[in-house]
Formats: C-alpha cells, structure tokens, sequence
C-alpha cells in the first residue's frame, strides 16, 4: 500500500471497524497486516480467522488470486513473495528425500518436485516461472515505486524487471580489472598463465582443461574472451617471483585449424606491448607454426605424447624463429626424441593427470628422454607431478636472463 491508501484504509476502519477478519496461519499474519495495523492504531478489535491444516500456498491462491481480478504481472508478484515458502519446502523435501535414501537430490524427488521454485509458484498460479523470476527481481532490488507500479497494474513485471536490470547495469561500480593467474606446482616452468582464449576441438582423451571445464559447467567450445586481454597490463611482478615467464592458453588450443587468425593478432599485439613478461605457447598443431612471426617475447613449444607426434613437431620446429620447447605431459609410450632435440631448447616431462591421482610413465622412459637430451645438449625440466625427477636447470632460462 501506498501512504495514501493506507491514510484511507486508516479511515475506513476507524469509522466502521474491521469488517473483513484477517488471516492467521500457526500464529503468524498471513493476510490482513494493514488492517490489523490500522485496528491497533485506532483501538478498535480486529476479527481474525485461524487456519492450521492448509497450506499457505494454497491459501494465498484463494486470497489473492482466485477471488481478484489480478492480471499475470499481479499474479507474479504475489507468488514472488512466496518464494521463501516454496524453496523452504523444497528444502524440507531434499532433507527427507537424503535421509530416508542414498543418490543424488535428482534421483531421490520425484518429477514434479524438481526444478527451481520460481517455475513451481508460477505454476501454482498459473503464470511462468520467468514471471516470477521477473516479480522477485522488481521485489528485491527495485524501489518502491518500481514495485507500486507493477502492483498498481501500471507497468508489465517483465518491462519493469528490464528496466531494474539497466538501472543496476549503469549505476554498479567497475569491475576489477581482469589480472593473470599465479600457477601452482603443477605448472613449475611458469609463473603465470593467462586464457585469453579458451576452448579445444581435438577432443583428446586425458585432457585436465576440458575436464575441468565440465566439472564446472562451463562451455568448452573456443571462444575469445576480450576482457581478458589486458590482462599482462594489469598484474603486477611480485619481488618473490622466481621468473617472468607466462603459460598463454592453459584451458584452449590457440593454433587450432579453427580458430581465426584475428584471435592471435589480438593476442599478439598485446604480448608486443608486454616486453616485462615471457608468454609460452602450447600447441598439438605444430603446422601451423612456421607461418607465425613470433614475438621476441615468445617461447614455442608443441605436445608430444606418442612418436608419431616426433616427425611433424620437428619439422615444423625447425622453422620457428624463437626460443623452442616440447611437452611430453602425457608420455604416454616410449619416444626416440633425437629429432626434436636438435631443434629445441628444452623437453618438459609429465605424469598423466587421472582426477586427483597421477599415471607415472615408465623410468625407463624418462631416463631415455635425459639420454637424448644429454646428447644433443638440451635441457630438460621434470615436472613435480612425476615420481621419477631428477631435475635439471632449463639452459634456456639462462640464456633468456641474458
């Protein structure tokens, strides 16, 4: 109610009482608060009717719908004040569902108990889920004249939660800017990463990116994401930082066949701009390589899980003008890398990532790997993750300190 139409109700009541008693459900008001406010304020007795074994729902149904000519948006709204009924009861059902059996929530509610609350008021009431969803934005985070006018029958639920939303848009304060993200030990060789792009269509089957992708619902299909480019610009070396060396596209393919060469113009341009940092990049498209004009800033390095990787990566390797690495994370069978380690830098060697647990290679095979890179005089860095380690100090990053 307005304070006009309270004053008038205030009046009414004073002149001619209560004269329709207000409900009263397990002790609490659940229609009528006006009325009973207006009583007490004017010392007049207030009538009351007292429910015990209905439900509210269905109560407020009866109150404020079926005896009203309420329209959708009207409706909206007042199933919207349910919400808390309808999701404390939701929650009553889970309670009972988890106790009495073993599974998840999905498998233990019945059909008709799943979903969200919004669509269940609405469809007490017999409006849309998105309705109510509407109502509760209007209600929570809208004035009180945006609530007035929808109540009023002056303005749609819909155009006003529109309108609510823009407001918020416009008046919220600046997000923080977007920074890159310190690695852990899974990533020693590097300090940082950043994901300007995102997303793999190679589809390979031990892949942590895409796995984590689906563990929190997110899409793993490329994409772009422009806000993470100035990314390099805003973070800030730490003095504890042991190197300046950044991973560039730890969740996505940056030289995959479909992604556009205006992506890694943009991501280019900035790694140009960025001479404070090292961006290493990763790749299982090793092809596309030579045709690049490589920052100076820019470590390139190629995957090599199994031996028919070899040939292609140091071919292509041998034509890219920077300083050149392989990753053999996963090694999944026992490689000769006497091509590649002519034409590279430094061999990186992993576990495979199973969950939690990792799938340690062979040592026979890390200790041949060490053989061939002794012999060609390439360093070789072993990743925490493996049993078998014997680090050695990459070559490269002295050369790159120089």
């Amino acid at each position: 109610m307005t304070s006009s139409e309270y004053d008038r109700l205030r009046a009414s009541v004073e002149a001619y009482g209560v004269l329709e008693p207000i409900v009263l459900l397990d002790g609490k008001i659940l229609d009528g608060r006006h009325r009973y406010r207006a009583a007490q304020e004017v010392g007049t007795r207030c009538p009351t009717r007292v429910f015990s074994d209905v439900s509210p729902a269905d109560l407020v149904d009866i109150l404020n719908i079926i005896r009203r000519h309420l329209s959708v948006s009207q409706i909206a709204m007042v199933q919207a004040g349910m919400l808390d009924y309808f999701e404390c009861e939701a929650k009553k059902r889970q309670a009972s569902g988890l106790k009495q059996n073993r599974g998840t929530v999905k498998e233990i509610l019945p059909e008709r108990d799943k979903g969200q609350s919004t669509d269940k008021a609405g469809a007490a009431a017999g409006v849309s889920g998105r309705s109510v969803r509407d109502a509760k934005t209007v209600l929570a985070k809208g004035s009180d004249k945006d609530v007035q006018a929808v109540v009023s029958g002056a303005v749609s639920v819909s155009k006003k939660a529109r309108e609510v939303r823009e407001h918020i848009k416009r008046t919220a304060p600046p997000k923080s800017p977007k920074t890159m993200n310190r690695t852990n030990e899974n990533i020693g060789w590097a300090q940082y990463s950043w994901n300007p792009v995102t997303g793999c269509k190679f589809g390979c089957e031990y892949c942590y990116a895409a796995a984590m992708s689906k563990r929190y619902g997110k899409t793993f299909e490329p994409q772009i994401h422009e806000d993470r480019l100035a990314a390099p610009s805003n973070t800030k070396p730490k003095a504890t930082d042991a190197n300046n060396r950044v991973f560039v596209c730890s969740m996505g393919e940056l030289f995959g066949d479909w992604v556009p060469q205006e992506w890694i113009d943009k991501v280019f341009a900035v790694v140009r701009k960025s001479p404070q940092w090292t961006f290493l990049f990763l790749t299982k498209n090793p092809k596309r390589l030579p045709s690049i004009d490589w920052p100076e800033n820019a470590w390139v390095g190629s995957t090599i899980d199994r031996q028919v990787r070899v040939k292609p990566v140091a071919q292509a390797m041998s034509s890219v003008g920077a300083i050149r690495f392989v990753s053999c994370e996963p090694l999944l069978e026992e490689l000769a890398l006497g091509p590649v380690a002519e034409v590279v830098e430094l061999i990186i060697v992993g576990a495979k990532s199973n969950g939690s647990s990792k799938v340690q290679p062979d040592a026979e095979w890390v200790e041949r790997i060490l053989g061939q890179a002794r012999k060609h005089d390439c360093a070789v860095w072993f990743k925490d993750n493996l049993i078998f380690r014997p680090q050695e100090v990459p070559q490269c990053q002295t050369q790159q300190s120089e």
